[in-house]
């Protein structure tokens, strides 16, 4: 079922080798899923010389459904999805600082509304991914201290809910989106940044997530690269994270603007008195000067943190996804640019880099979260 999750229309032949079974145990288990009406058979596959095999697919309809909650550091967002990771509701988003005394019970909240859309169609799990130092394994967020209701957020959705989750960190999530999804899915070694408020790391390696020893491997933000000395959120100096971010964008672009630069962001500043990362992205993608300036300021500081990652890890594929891949192709160049400048060429012309192509990246990773480590025998 699982192998179907991923890939809707399979032969029997496919469905073996994705789950290492002889094709004569792989048709067995598929009888006994039709006979029970979870799977069904849609047509012939395409010509390959000989006959043409039967595909197959779930039927999600007769299934219960996915919960996906995706937190940044100001967004929350919840969806259901079937098990073939289509959308049974809209994404939706409520402005959530995490830092506001009220975050988890506006979560609670968000969460209660999108489930309500269910109607009698059971949940069979929620997939959970936040930022942090996620352990997933014990199913808490270390960067809050106990007693904050984050900190072991997995029980205390489970408690409300009654539903099994899963928690992830969410630069992990997003990898797992790519590697399931992505364009460069068939790639064994992938490196996906996350460009959000802040800026995150999650490793595809030999085609598995790789965690690191205690689960907190793909820190990329706090790697000290940076020589403006500015304090990190993590209380440290020279971060990577003070310069490539949405937020140092954010920075960048208000004190130009409270020195009275001209720019598309001058009405939202002076009548906010302040201006959001999703500011910069669409008036960097009307041609704002300003706002390209502050989004090319970020850029070579990426380029700079790809350089050192590449000499270390020699990836195939690095991938630059979350809220910062909205920028397109303003990106790209000034990447590339620090890159050349930074890495070594032989290791540099290696590595493919593109831009994310996914949709709600969080919300389809939380869903494989779900669907990969969640107990089936609730089916």
């Amino acid at each position: 079922m699982k192998a179907l999750c991923f890939r809707p229309l399979q032969s029997v032949s496919e469905i073996a080798s994705t789950i290492d079974r002889s094709i004569p145990s792989a048709t067995k288990i598929l009888n006994e899923l039709a006979t029970e009406g979870l799977v069904d058979t849609v047509g012939l596959g395409p010509s390959t010389g000989g006959r043409r095999a039967l595909q197959y697919q779930l039927q999600v309809n007769q299934l219960p459904l996915i919960l996906s909650v995706a937190i940044d550091q100001y967004y929350s967002s919840v969806a259901l999805l079937n098990f073939d990771h289509s959308y049974f509701s809209p994404v939706k988003t409520i402005k959530n600082a995490l830092t506001d005394p009220l975050a988890y019970d506006k979560l609670v909240s968000l969460i209660t509304e999108v489930k309500a859309i269910a109607g009698s169609r059971r949940i069979f799990a929620i997939g959970l991914t936040s930022p942090g130092f996620v352990n997933a394994d014990q199913g808490i967020n270390a960067s809050y201290p106990p007693g904050n209701p984050f900190h072991n957020i997995k029980k205390q959705l489970e408690k409300t809910f009654g539903i099994q989750t899963l928690l992830e960190n969410d630069s992990a999530a997003i990898a797992i989106a790519e590697k399931r999804f992505g364009r460069n899915r068939e790639s064994k070694d992938i490196l996906v940044v996350n460009l959000n408020w802040g800026i995150g790391l999650g490793m595809i390696i030999d085609g598995k997530l790789f965690r690191g020893h205690s689960g907190f491997a793909g820190e990329f933000s706090h790697i000290p690269l940076s020589d403006k000395g500015t304090l990190c959120s993590c209380g440290k100096r020279g971060c990577l994270e003070v310069e490539a971010s949405l937020l140092s964008a954010v920075s960048y672009a208000t004190e130009r603007l409270a020195n009275g630069e001209p720019s598309l962001l001058a009405e939202a500043y002076t009548h906010r008195g302040y201006i959001t990362g999703e500011c910069i992205i669409d008036a960097a993608k009307r041609g704002d000067q300003l706002a390209l300036s502050a989004v090319d300021q970020i850029a070579y500081a990426i380029g700079k943190g790809l350089a050192t990652l590449i000499h270390i890890i020699n990836p195939e594929h690095i991938i630059l996804s979350g809220r910062g891949a909205r920028l397109g192709d303003i990106l790209p160049g000034t990447i590339q640019t620090s890159l050349r400048k930074y890495t070594i060429e032989r290791l540099r012309m290696q590595t493919q880099f593109s831009m994310s192509e996914i949709e709600n990246p969080q919300i389809l990773g939380g869903a494989c979260l779900a669907i990969e480590n969640a107990d089936f025998q609730s089916l």
